[in-house]
């Protein structure tokens, strides 16, 4: 939520020794409700426009002037002024900024500003509150884990269903993520169309408890739902290392949203790719003369799509997405102190046992050789057990300028080459 001093106000004032004729200008000329009245730099009150018109304009303004029943300072969010000004009936509040007057908000001002901030129809504030809290947390040095939430084929829904009835699950999601919010810890926003991001500060165990009850527990009530899961949840964060010097803590929470989105995306796809091949059976995607879409078989070729591994953090997840013919394969592996290139070795190795659920890959070594001339080779070696054999295995790749997609590739070689 944005702070008073990101409001971009101006600073009106007159003196109290300026006539009343003078001061009207000045209202006039800035269709002002009001300006403040300063004593050099120190605020002393407010006259208003209807105090103006009312007054004799030879008077002088400290004549009319009415003392300020309240002052607002700079750091103030917006939200936390609404509503201090509705419980007290105020209409018009300087603000401040230590001394400095900064200019004068009035409710209406605030409603028109808290209306871009809040979605709506949840309730929930958008993505700029996220942000700010994420950013003063991250500044603190406390632990700042991020859950994304996008609901399953929603796109779909809303056009089966319509967006009325679109809107009505939109409003119970929201409710239902919102009754696992703790206001000292926890902040939920409307991240866009059917994205939810909940972010926690309390440790990762109890967050990844929490990311496992959203994905399991939505229930909806009073709308058509089909079966199967309603909504895929990706996490990201935990106790973090030492920042860097001069760590853009933007671009950090930047990497932690990202990260869980992608950990969401990629399990809606694997949901998408698990429930293809049961449609096809029932007859759900084919039509008369097609042919159904071929298995992909162990001769198919393998590829390393994406590498992604947060280095910033001590319990960072690192993900390593696969194809195989058609289909993706992930595996995703949590850093757990190791370094980054052991932690992509140890995902690609995860996401080769789920493509080739016979084979039991293990890797003991991650090596970056330096050969002459410069040039630079990723070695991967380690077992992989195949119809009860154990074998060794060694893949390498030239490193070039990406190590982490090196290690990826290597990894994969090794297994590719064992199984011919």
């Amino acid at each position: 939520m944005k702070r008073l001093s990101e409001l971009g106000l101006v600073p009106h004032w007159v003196s109290p020794r300026h006539r009343v004729d003078s001061a009207v200008i000045l209202v006039e000329g800035h269709r002002a409700r009001a300006l403040g009245v300063l004593e050099g730099y120190r605020l002393v009150g407010l006259v208003t426009r209807l105090e103006l018109a009312t007054a004799s304009k030879d008077a002088y303004v400290e004549t009319v002037m009415s003392p300020a029943r309240f002052v607002a300072e700079a750091t103030w969010s917006v939200r936390k002024l609404a509503g201090y000004m509705s419980e007290n009936g105020l209409d018009l509040v300087p603000v401040v900024e230590g001394d400095r007057f900064l200019g004068i908000v009035s409710a209406t001002d605030l409603l028109e500003e808290l209306g871009r901030s809040y979605d709506p129809l949840t309730g929930l504030a958008w993505s700029d509150e996220l942000r700010q809290w994420g950013v003063e947390s991250l500044k603190a040095g406390t632990e700042l884990t991020v859950i994304f939430c996008d609901l399953d084929e929603f796109g779909e829904y809303n056009k089966r269903y319509g967006h009325v009835i679109g809107d009505r699950v939109l409003v119970q999601v929201a409710a239902f993520l919102q009754s696992y919010v703790d206001p000292a810890r926890d902040l939920l926003v409307r991240y866009g169309g059917d994205e939810f991001v909940f972010a926690t500060l309390r440790p990762r165990p109890e967050a990844v408890q929490l990311a496992e009850e959203f994905q399991s527990g939505l229930l909806l009530h009073d709308v058509p739902t089909e079966s199967g899961s309603l909504m895929s949840v990706g996490i990201a964060g935990g106790r973090r290392t030492v920042e860097r010097e001069n760590v853009h803590f933007m671009a950090t929470l930047d990497n932690l949203i990202n990260t869980a989105s992608r950990e969401s995306t990629l399990k809606k796809r694997e949901k998408a790719q698990a429930a293809r091949p049961s449609a096809q059976l029932e007859g759900e995607a084919q039509t008369p003369g097609a042919t159904p879409a071929p298995i992909p078989t162990a001769k198919a070729p393998m590829a390393v799509v994406e590498v992604h591994a947060d280095d910033t953090q001590v319990h960072g997840l690192t993900t390593v997405i696969l194809s195989r013919g058609d289909a993706l394969i992930s595996g995703v592996q949590s850093r757990s102190g190791r370094s980054a290139v052991e932690s992509i070795a140890l995902a690609t190795a995860k996401a080769l046992d789920r493509a080739f659920p016979g084979v039991r890959v293990v890797v003991k070594d991650v090596r970056l050789i330096e050969r002459p001339g410069g040039t630079r080779i990723v070695e991967v070696v380690g077992t992989a057990t195949h119809s009860g054999v154990e074998s060794e295995i060694s893949g390498t790749c030239e490193a070039g300028a990406d190590v982490f997609r090196a290690v990826a590739q290597a990894t994969l070689q090794s297994v590719l080459d064992l199984l011919g």
